[in-house]
Order: structure tokens, then sequence, then C-alpha cells
């Protein structure tokens, strides 16, 4: 239990850093507030379901305590799974940023083109 704590303190940390800065890059500037936002809302719904997880735990009978501990423990998991599936499949590429710098910018237009327009990425 406390290795997996401290995996999931590793993990929300992590996630609570870094992908505000990968929706910052990635995001339009008209639309930045709103993709934040959202970031924010998934991560209060991610704490509620599991505060509501442990809530039922405390409240089940000791034949159901390990099927709930099993839903617990894989709900995460499989959205975990699903997500590096996403990320390695169709979501594998840089920011527009981390082509400039190294000088990219064949790269950089085309991860610009995933996100605005053609007139807009000319910009």
């Amino acid at each position: 239990m406390y290795i997996g704590r401290i995996l999931c303190g590793l993990t929300v940390g992590l996630n609570t850093t870094l992908i505000p800065l990968y929706i910052k890059e990635m995001s339009p500037t008209e639309m930045s507030g709103k993709t934040g936002s959202f970031n924010q809302l998934f991560v209060t719904i991610g704490v509620l379901l599991t505060s509501l997880f442990g809530t039922t735990l405390g409240n089940a009978k000791e034949d159901n305590k390990i099927a709930e501990l099993y839903i617990m423990f894989l709900f995460p998991i499989i959205l975990l799974l699903l997500r590096a599936i996403l990320l390695m499949t169709k979501y594998n590429f840089e920011t527009p940023n981390y082509y400039v710098i190294k000088k990219n910018d064949f790269r950089a237009k085309n991860v610009l083109k995933l996100i605005y327009n053609e007139k807009a990425v000319e910009k």
C-alpha cells in the first residue's frame, strides 16, 4: 500500500505540473484558459471518484470489499493504459516550441497544422 501511495503521489505531481505546461504550449491562444480549466476539472473529478470509491469500501461487507478493492485499483490502471496507448500511437509528437528550439521548422509547422488552419500556421 505504501509503494502504491508513493507511486500515485509521484504520478499526480507529474500530472499537475507537466500536463498544464503541455496544454499551454499546444492549445490555441484564445482557448488556453478553457483547456487549462478542463484539465483542472478532470483532476478534481478524479479526486472525487477516488473519494467515492473509498467511502463505499468502508461500508461494504467482507465479501464485497475484495471486489471493490479490485475496482479501486483496476479503474486507474485501465485509464493509465488507455492514455499510454493514445500517447504512443495517436498523440506522439512534441510541441511546436520544442521543434522551433531544435531549429526544425518543418516539423513545427506540421504540428501546428494539427491545431490551426493553414493561414494561422504561416503567421
